[in-house]
C-alpha cells in the first residue's frame, strides 16, 4: 500500500489465527503447486497409503517369505505405505524404493527412518552428556556427521533430536535429551535441526529431523516411563512446549507426538496440541508421526475401544502419520465414507507428507539418499576424531580435592579399577543405531594410549556388573552377589600412587524402558569403590552413566570426580585427555544431580513457594532428614584453572518498556593454564500475574582465556527474554522488579536488580459519541482516480467522509457502487500521534467479497522530506479480498525500492466470520505482527540502517478501504456493495 498520506491501514483479506511460519528450508521450487497437483491425480486408498509406516521386518533385497511380509510388499507395490523404518543399507532402500517405483500407479517415492540419536556408526555422546558441552557448534556438527553416515546407509529421516524437558533422573529416557532446562534444550532443539537438515534439505547428505516427543514425555509421574503426566497450562507454555516451537521455527521436518496422555487427553489424540498450536498458532508446515503404535494404544489408555475409533481420533486431532499401528490402513478409508473423518482433515495430512517428500528432493530423485557409492566418500577416521573432541567437551569435572587432577609426572603407579574401566560397550550408550557393539575405547584403553611408558598401568575389574543378556529389548541383570575380584581389586589399588575407578551405569541402565527407582552406583559398586577408599584414598572417580546419579557418600570422601556420561566411540581416549591435561574440562551440568532420590524431581529453576525457607522450625518446604538443594547444581562444573567474577552491573536500573540494558560483568582467568568457562545469565520476576521461578536461564555465553586475561561479558536484557505465558494466556513481560544473576553455575551468582516501566497508551479511541473525533482524526478525501486511489496500486475508489461514520461505539468505513464509480473513506492521524517505537493495536471486523482491500498501515511524518519509501512503510494488516482467508503483513524500506520483499502471507479460515485483533509491536530490533496474540511475522534485518530499517523516526496511524488494487485472484465483485470496514478501537502504546 502506497498511500503517502496514511500511517495505519486496515485492509480487506482473509486471514487464519496462525504464529509465525516455520518453513522447512529447501532449494526445491513451486513445492505447493506440485503437492497440489500430485493430492489432485490421488485416490482415497493412495491418499490413505501415504499416512501409512511399515517397519522393515524382512530382507528388502529377496522376496518376502512371510505371509505377514507378503502382504506388506503388495501394499507398498500398490502405493499404501508412504514411508518406511528400520531399513539399513543404501542397496535396501533401493530395492524398497523399486517396488513403489516400477509398480505403484503414481510412483510416490517413499521415505526411509530410522533413530540416529547419537550417531550412526560413529558414537557421539549420549545426548545428555553431549549437552553438558554446552556447545551449540560442537552439537551441530556431531548431528551432521551423523546424517552423513546415515544418508550412506540409506537412511532419509532420523527420528532426533528428543527436546522433552526432563527433571526427573529416575526416568531412563533422561540420557536422550538435553536436561532440565527450556532455555538450554530450545538452543539444543535448533543446533540439532540444523545439524541434520543443513540449509536444504535437498541436499543428498542431509536427512529430515524429527521433535519428539510432542509433549509432556519427561513429565512422566514418578519417572515411570510412558506414565500419565499431570500439567497445568501454565507449566505446558513456559517449559514445555518453547524447545518444540524453537524447533518448529528452525524448519524441523517432522515431529513426533508422545505416548503419555496430559491430563486424560493421550498425546496422540490430542487436537489443541497438534492441529491447534503446532499446526494453527506456529504455522508448522511438516508432518506430525505417531510413536511406535502409539495411535492403537490409545485402547488401553482406555480413550477408545478399537482401532477404528483410535484412527478416527488420532486423524481427526492432527497425527498424520501412523507408525506401525495398523489404524489408519485399516479404518481411514471407512471413517472417511462415513462421514467421521473429512476429506480436508485427509488432504491437510497428506499434503504435509507430499511437502516434506517434495523438499527432500525425493520426487526429482527417488534414489538420491540410495547411493552405494556415497559409503567411499564418508570420512570415518575424521568422524571419530571429531567424537573424541565433542566427548571431552562433554566432560563434568565435579570435585578436584588435593589437585589430583590433571594427573602428575610424579604419579608412577596407576591402578584402574571397576566393572566400567575396560568396558568397551557401555560407553557407546543405548539408542546406538549401528554403532558395532564393543567398539569403544575403554577407560583402560585411553590410560594405556595417554600415559607414558615410564608409568604403570594395572587393572582389576573387581566385579561384573550388567550380566547375562544385554539388548534393547530385554531386562538388563545386576550383579548383586559375585565379589570374587574385590581381593584383587584391593591389592590392586594398595600398591598404586592413584587409583582411577570406572563406575555408573551398564549402557542398557539408562534409555527407552528403563526407569528405577534407584539411581545411586548399582549392583556392587558403592561397596567396592568403598573397600578401596579404605586402602587408597587417592581416587580418582570416573562416572560412566546415562542419568544423574545419586553419589551423595563419593562427594564426601572421594577427592576428585568427573561425570564422563557414555560419551560414545571415543570414551577412554576423550576420558585420558581430561586426566592427563591434555584438555581442561570445561563442561557444566545440564541436569541437577540429587542428595538423595527422594528428592526427585529436582531443578533449579524451582518456585519459590510461599514458605520458602526457616532455620527455626520445620513449617516450610523442606525435608527433615535432607537438605534440600542439589548436591551438584544444573550449571555447575570445574576446571583445571580458576575464574573470578567482577563485580556484575548494569547499565541502567529501569528499563524502557519495549527498550533494553545491558548487564556487564568482567571474568578473569586467575589460574596458571588457560581455560574456558560458560558465563550463564539468570533472570528472576519478583512479582508476575502468575508466581515465577525463582531464577531462569535466559543467556550463556563460553569464554576461553588465557592465565591472567580478563574479558568484559555483555548480556542484552530485553523485553523477549522477560516475557512468560502469564493470566491472560499471553506472551508478556510485565512491568515490575526483575533480579539479575550471572556466574558460572544456578547456585553460585552475583545479583543485582532492575524494574521494566510499564508502557505508556499514548493514543487511544473507542469511537464513543455519534461523530469522528476530530482532535485525533484527520479525513483524507479525493474525486477519485487517480488523486487517491494509490500509487500505481489499480485502485478504483474516490475517498469522501460521507462514507466514514461513528454508530454505536464504533468506527464504520463503507465501501458502495455508484454507477461506475467507487467510493469509500480514508481517515488518518497526521498531527496527532507521533511516536518511536511501541505497539499498535486495533480490533476489527472485516468485509468480505472479491475486491474490498481494507488496510492498517503506518507512514513515516518524515514523508514530505525523504520521500516514500525512505520513510518507511509498516502495513500492519492489509486483506486483500482478491485473495480471500489470506492476511497481509508487509514493510517498506529503501533497499527494497518500494517492492514488498518483506511481505509475509498467513492463511485464516474465516478471518471475516467476526473481529480480530490485529497488532504490531515495534522495536529498535524488530517489528512483530499478531493476530489474537499470536505471531505471525518477525521481521528483522541483520544489518539494521537507514537503508534496511528506517522505522527510527515517528510514525502516522491510518485506516482505509479500498476498492481493486494489483492483486492477483478474481476481479471486483460488483454484486458485494455495499460493504463496511467496522473497527472496535485503535490504540497506540509507547
Amino acid at each position: 500500500m502506497k498511500n503517502i498520506p496514511l500511517m495505519v491501514l486496515f485492509l480487506f483479506g482473509s486471514l487464519m489465527v496462525t504464529g509465525q511460519n516455520s518453513e522447512i528450508p529447501s532449494s526445491v521450487k513451486n513445492v505447493e503447486s506440485k503437492v497440489d497437483s500430485v493430492l489432485s491425480l490421488m485416490t482415497l486408498e493412495e491418499k490413505v497409503g501415504q499416512l501409512v509406516q511399515y517397519n522393515g521386518s524382512w530382507d528388502l533385497t529377496g522376496p518376502a517369505s512371510e505371509m505377514n511380509n507378503k502382504e506388506k510388499e503388495d501394499n507398498i507395490k500398490n502405493g499404501r505405505v508412504g514411508s518406511m523404518l528400520n531399513v539399513l543399507s543404501a542397496e535396501a532402500t533401493a530395492e524398497a524404493q523399486k517396488l513403489v517405483m516400477e509398480n505403484s500407479r503414481l510412483k510416490i517415492p517413499m521415505m526411509f527412518g530410522y533413530d540416529v540419536i547419537h550417531g550412526y556408526k560413529t558414537m557421539f555422546p549420549v545426548p545428555l552428556g553431549e549437552t553438558a558441552s554446552w556447545d551449540l557448534e560442537a552439537m551441530e556438527e556431531s548431528a551432521r556427521i551423523a546424517a552423513l553416515e546415515s544418508v550412506a546407509e540409506g537412511v532419509n529421516w532420523t527420528f532426533s533430536p528428543m527436546i522433552d524437558v526432563s527433571r526427573d533422573a529416575r526416568w531412563g529416557r533422561i540420557m536422550e535429551g538435553s536436561g532440565e532446562d527450556p532455555y538450554l534444550t530450545s538452543q539444543v532443539a535448533v543446533a540439532k535441526v540444523k545439524g541434520y537438515q543443513g540449509n536444504d534439505l535437498a541436499d543428498e547428505k542431509t536427512i529430515a529431523a524429527t521433535a519428539k516427543h510432542f509433549v509432556g514425555y519427561g513429565f512422566a509421574e514418578a519417572g515411570r516411563d510412558y506414565n500419565t503426566v499431570h500439567i497445568g497450562e501454565n507449566e505446558l507454555h513456559n517449559t514445555l512446549l518453547p524447545p518444540f516451537e524453537a524447533a518448529a521455527k528452525a524448519g524441523v521436518a517432522t515431529v513426533m507426538n508422545a505416548f503419555n496422555d496430559i491430563d486424560g487427553t493421550p498425546a496422540t489424540g490430542h487436537k489443541v496440541l497438534q492441529r491447534d498450536i503446532l499446526k494453527g498458532k506456529w504455522d508448522w508446515d511438516g508432518f506430525v508421526v505417531s510413536d511406535w503404535g502409539s495411535i492403537p494404544e490409545m485402547i488401553e489408555h482406555g480413550f477408545a475401544k478399537d482401532k477404528k475409533q483410535a484412527a478416527q481420533i488420532a486423524l481427526n486431532a492432527g497425527s498424520d502419520m501412523d507408525m506401525e499401528g495398523g489404524a489408519y490402513e485399516s479404518s481411514l478409508e471407512e471413517l472417511v465414507e462415513e462421514g467421521k473423518v473429512s476429506m480436508k482433515h485427509i488432504d491437510d495430512a497428506v499434503r504435509r507428507v507430499l511437502r516434506v517428500k517434495f523438499k527432500m528432493g525425493l520426487f526429482d530423485d527417488p534414489y538420491r539418499y540410495s547411493n552405494a557409492d556415497l559409503q567411499k566418500e564418508v570420512p570415518y577416521e575424521e568422524h571419530r576424531q571429531a567424537a573424541r573432541d565433542i566427548a571431552r567437551k562433554s566432560i563434568v569435572l565435579l570435585k578436584n580435592e588435593k589437585e589430583l587432577l590433571p594427573l602428575k609426572p610424579s604419579v608412577k603407579n596407576i591402578a584402574v579399577i571397576g566393572p566400567l574401566a575396560d568396558d568397551k560397550d557401555s560407553p557407546i550408550g543405548n539408542w546406538r543405531a549401528q554403532g558395532e557393539a564393543n567398539s569403544a575405547i575403554s577407560v583402560l584403553e585411553g590410560i594405556k594410549n595417554a600415559a607414558g611408558k615410564d608409568v604403570k598401568i594395572n587393572y582389576a575389574k573387581g566385579a561384573d556388573h550388567g550380566i547375562g543378556e544385554r539388548s534393547f529389548l530385554m531386562p538388563l541383570k545386576i550383579n548383586t552377589t559375585d565379589r570374587s575380584g574385590f581381593k584383587k581389586a584391593i591389592k590392586t589399588a594398595e600398591k598404586a600412587d592413584l587409583v582411577v575407578m570406572a563406575l555408573g551405569e551398564d549402557a542398557f541402565q539408562a534409555g527407552e524402558g528403563r526407569s528405577q527407582v534407584n539411581i545411586g552406583l548399582a549392583g556392587l559398586q558403592q561397596e567396592l569403590l568403598e573397600e578401596i577408599y579404605k586402602v587408597n584414598q587417592n581416587i580418582v572417580l570416573v562416572l560412566i552413566n546415562g542419568r544423574p546419579l545419586e553419589i551423595t557418600w563419593a562427594s564426601e570422601n572421594i577427592p576428585a570426580i568427573a561425570v564422563a556420561w557414555q560419551l560414545g566411540s571415543e570414551s577412554g581416549n576423550a576420558i585420558a585427555d581430561v586426566l592427563f591435561g591434555k584438555y581442561n574440562p570445561s563442561a557444566k551440568l545440564p541436569v541437577s544431580f540429587p542428595r538423595a532420590v527422594g528428592q526427585e524431581p529436582l531443578y533449579y529453576n524451582q518456585k519459590n513457594t510461599g514458605r520458602p525457607s526457616n532455620d527455626e522450625h520445620v513449617t516450610y518446604s523442606a525435608y527433615t532428614d535432607e537438605k534440600k538443594d542439589a548436591l551438584y547444581p544444573f550449571g555447575f562444573g570445574l576446571s583445571y584453572t580458576d575464574f573470578e567474577y567482577g563485580d556484575l552491573s548494569l547499565s541502567s536500573e529501569e528499563m524502557e518498556a519495549g527498550g533494553r540494558i545491558q548487564a556487564s560483568v568482567e571474568l578473569t582467568n586467575t589460574g596458571d593454564v588457560e581455560g574456558k568457562e560458560i558465563v550463564q545469565l539468570y533472570i528472576r520476576d519478583l512479582v508476575a500475574s502468575t508466581t515465577r521461578p525463582v531464577k531462569e536461564l535466559k543467556g550463556f555465553e563460553a569464554v576461553t582465556l588465557a592465565p591472567g586475561e580478563s574479558k568484559r561479558i555483555d548480556f542484552t536484557i530485553d523485553e523477549e527474554i522477560l516475557k512468560f505465558y502469564n493470566v491472560n494466556k499471553k506472551w508478556e513481560a510485565e512491568a515490575g522488579d526483575f533480579e539479575v544473576f550471572v556466574g558460572g553455575n544456578s547456585r553460585d551468582l552475583q545479583k543485582v536488580g532492575f524494574s521494566l516501566k510499564e508502557s505508556k497508551v499514548i493514543f487511544e479511541d473507542h469511537f464513543e459519541g455519534e461523530e469522528l473525533n476530530m482532535e485525533n482524526w484527520n479525513y483524507e478525501e479525493g474525486d477519485g482516480c487517480p488523486n487517491l486511489c494509490g500509487w500505481g496500486n489499480n485502485e478504483r475508489q474516490g475517498y469522501y467522509r460521507e462514507f466514514v461514520k461513528v454508530e454505536d461505539g464504533k468506527l464504520i468505513i463503507k465501501a458502495v457502487k455508484e454507477g461506475d464509480k467507487y467510493f469509500s473513506g480514508k481517515i488518518n492521524t497526521k498531527d496527532k500521534v507521533e511516536f518511536k517505537y511501541g505497539s499498535v493495536e486495533v480490533r476489527a471486523k472485516l468485509p468480505d467479497g472479491h475486491g474490498l482491500w481494507p488496510a492498517i498501515w503506518m507512514l513515516g511524518n518524515n514523508i514530505d522530506e525523504v520521500g516514500w519509501p525512505a520513510s518507511g512503510e509498516i502495513d500492519i494488516m492489509e486483506y486483500v479480498g482478491r485473495q480471500p482467508d489470506t492476511l497481509h503483513n508487509a514493510l517498506h524500506t529503501p533497499a527494497s525500492h518500494g517492492e514488498t520483499e518483506n511481505i509475509k502471507s498467513t492463511p485464516v479460515p474465516g478471518i471475516t466470520e467476526d473481529f480480530q485483533v490485529f497488532r504490531m509491536d515495534w522495536s529498535e530490533d524488530a517489528i512483530e505482527f499478531f493476530i489474537n496474540d499470536e505471531k505471525t511475522y518477525t521481521f528483522s534485518p541483520e544489518v539494521k540502517n537507514d537503508e534496511t530499517y528506517p522505522y527510527n523516526h515517528p510514525f502516522y496511524l491510518l485506516l482505509n478501504l479500498a476498492v481493486g488494487g494489483n492483486f492477483g485472484g478474481p476481479d471486483v465483485d460488483d454484486s458485494i456493495f455495499p460493504k463496511e470496514f467496522i473497527i472496535d478501537y485503535v490504540k497506540v502504546t509507547k
